[in-house]
């Protein structure tokens, strides 16, 4: 019996050993774990955060290059220069407007025009009243 419950003890101190070097490899492996799950995390982090600013840098540019473009339109027909043209090539709410602002340039381009007309017919006729006054005084 000395014998068998020494043998026992043998195996559960055995069992205790063991059990406690895969209760450490268990500790050792659930922290390698852990720590690559927080870089993992990190780098999912940083690369979101990343594609972000990149695609927040893309749509203000798709946004501010054409606005930019419209408001130097803008500014050349407020200065009195309507000789450029526009082209729209949008499709969305800036398109729209830029379409507006074209339509805004032909238009006052041809009421330009005809004003130019109107001055160039209305200084004929006070050339040719002008001349047939004279006419008139000389004789």
């Amino acid at each position: 019996i000395i014998d068998v419950r020494k043998k026992m003890t043998e195996y559960g101190a055995s069992v205790l050993s063991r059990s406690d070097e895969l209760y450490k490899l268990q500790l050792q492996r659930r922290d390698i774990e852990s720590a690559t799950a927080n870089s993992m995390q990190a780098i999912t982090t940083l690369l979101v955060l990343l594609f972000g600013i990149a695609a927040a840098v893309i749509i203000t540019r798709q946004i501010t290059r054409p606005l930019r473009e419209t408001l130097d339109v803008v500014e050349r027909i407020a200065s009195g220069d309507l000789s450029h043209n526009l082209q729209v090539t949008r499709r969305d709410e800036l398109g729209v407007l830029q379409q507006g602002i074209a339509r805004m340039g032909t238009t006052l381009r041809d009421l330009i025009g005809g004003i130019r007309d109107g001055v160039t017919q209305i200084a004929s006729a006070a050339e040719e009243l002008s001349a047939v006054t004279e006419q008139t005084s000389a004789g």
